[in-house]
């Protein structure tokens, strides 16, 4: 772990960490607020509700703010093992989960209904608000959660071409007179970039928001109808 030159925001410490030294940042981690001084012992609930946000009401999702996973999940360790905090807040209010059935953030379902929720870790993930939980068999759970749309085109985040040029491109590949790795070079990508292009396996106009009165290299001509 790298030592950041700037001092520790809480007490001007060196920082190790999101600006924090690392006594500040393990109580950051561990317990969501690097001023945490002491643990809350013999009363599971108590300790697990001073991890809760819910000052955004009953209808709000109510984060996490303790320890996370790397995928998102919020977890407390309860008894003698660690268990998803969603989890936990659920048992808390209903008892155990339903045998064969698994909590869905219905949270989540509706928020990607709404078009509000986008592909990366979701912030769904640290609801625990049971009341936006519901038991479901993984039948149920995998019907009702919706699959991120698969980003295309100059929307995916490692695209280096954009919609606009790839007209230029099929005008280039028809000409025939440079190699796919010096049309390549001219927009800063591979030779295997704009084989793509040219055999339609990416960057397909068809799919993408522009209407061009070029067709793709191999594509037939349209035919106007008999008048």
């Amino acid at each position: 772990m790298t030592v950041n030159v700037d001092g520790c925001s809480v007490c001007g410490a060196p920082a190790r960490a999101r600006g924090f030294c690392q006594t500040h940042y393990h109580r950051w981690y561990i317990h969501g607020d690097p001023l945490t001084t002491k643990r809350i012992l013999g009363n599971d609930r108590a300790r697990f509700e001073s991890k809760v946000d819910r000052t955004g009401g009953l209808a709000a999702c109510h984060p996490w703010l303790g320890a996370r996973q790397t995928g998102g999940w919020g977890y407390f360790w309860l008894g003698d093992r660690m268990r998803s905090a969603h989890t936990v807040a659920w048992q808390f209010a209903h008892g155990p989960v339903p045998a064969g059935q698994e909590l869905d953030h219905e949270c989540h379902n509706r928020a990607m209904n709404a078009g509000a929720c986008f592909p990366g870790v979701c912030p769904h993930r640290l609801c625990c608000n049971d009341l936006h939980l519901a038991p479901k068999t993984r039948q149920q759970h995998m019907a009702d959660t919706h699959p991120w749309p698969h980003a295309r085109g100059e929307q995916h985040g490692l695209a280096k071409l954009t919609w606009a040029q790839i007209p230029e491109i099929h005008a280039l590949l028809r000409d025939g007179e440079l190699s796919l790795s010096a049309i390549g070079r001219q927009f800063g990508v591979g030779h295997g970039a704009i084989s793509a292009i040219r055999d339609g396996r990416t960057w397909r106009l068809d799919l993408g928001p522009l209407i061009t009165d070029q067709p793709p290299l191999g594509a037939a001509p349209c035919t106007p109808a008999p008048g």
